[in-house]
């Protein structure tokens, strides 16, 4: 719009699932189509995604249910390089559609890991992968980094860290964007398409408020700063965050 806004629009197989396991019904050539088809039937909203989410959580990757026509199956673990095939087939499809859009490009995003080590946990949220080996590997896996179009990064407060947890969420942050860069990808554009803080009670959402704003600052001194992420010139400027969304789930 006249601001200069845009949507970032997240894609995936369905709710829950990430990438197309080899034996399901629904393959990576039927995703890669109809993410060309939703690209373009939305070309006038649109033309920023989000190839998928957190895939190294394992609740994210649910396989095909025959039995009920949904993503509510089996977890599987995919591997970095199995999430890359995945996004450069999805990228590949939707840039087919470039020449309608408007702005006459369409930016796809890397899906953003979860932050951490692995838990060796089996609830909702257990990582069964690094995600910052996840992020590193998924980067590695594809040859050509022309295809890269930018990426879309995670990040919480840490529970009970310093400056209401903004500390431990910059060092998140700024370890995600280094691996980017130390691929040469700082060029690249960076979205924070999550970030806040557990807030379970009204004193956690007291302290909630003041790392979101304090959160936005940080953001802002890192865009305006040099060398926080080069490992080649401490003069180069830092990767740019080109727009953190606030994140609040029930």
């Amino acid at each position: 719009g006249d601001k200069g806004h845009a949507l970032i629009l997240r894609i995936q197989p369905g709710y829950g699932a990430n990438v197309p396991h080899p034996d399901d019904p629904f393959t990576l050539e039927m995703f890669a189509t109809e993410a060309a088809d939703t690209a373009h039937r939305l070309r006038d909203l649109a033309w920023i995604w989000q190839v998928g989410n957190e895939v190294n959580i394992r609740d994210e990757n649910l396989r095909w249910n025959p039995a009920t026509s949904l993503y509510d199956g089996a977890r599987w673990e995919p591997s970095p390089e199995e999430y890359a095939a995945t996004y450069l087939a999805v990228r590949d499809a939707i840039h087919s559609i470039t020449p309608e859009v408007g702005p006459g490009r369409q930016i796809v995003l890397m899906q953003p890991v979860s932050p951490g080590g692995a838990t060796g946990e089996t609830g909702f949220e257990a990582r069964y992968f690094d995600g910052y080996e996840f992020l590193y590997r998924q980067i590695r896996a594809i040859e050509d980094h022309s295809k890269i179009d930018g990426f879309a990064l995670h990040g919480y407060a840490q529970p009970g860290g310093a400056n209401f947890g903004v500390d431990g969420y910059m060092d998140s942050i700024r370890e995600q964007i280094m691996i980017i860069e130390s691929l040469g990808l700082g060029d690249r554009p960076i979205f924070v398409t999550e970030f806040n803080k557990h807030m379970p009670n009204a004193d956690e959402a007291a302290i909630g408020a003041h790392f979101l704003v304090d959160a936005y600052d940080a953001m802002a001194q890192w865009n305006a700063g040099t060398g926080g992420g080069s490992f080649v010139d401490s003069s180069i400027p830092n990767a740019n965050i080109i727009g953190a969304t606030w994140f609040v789930y029930n």
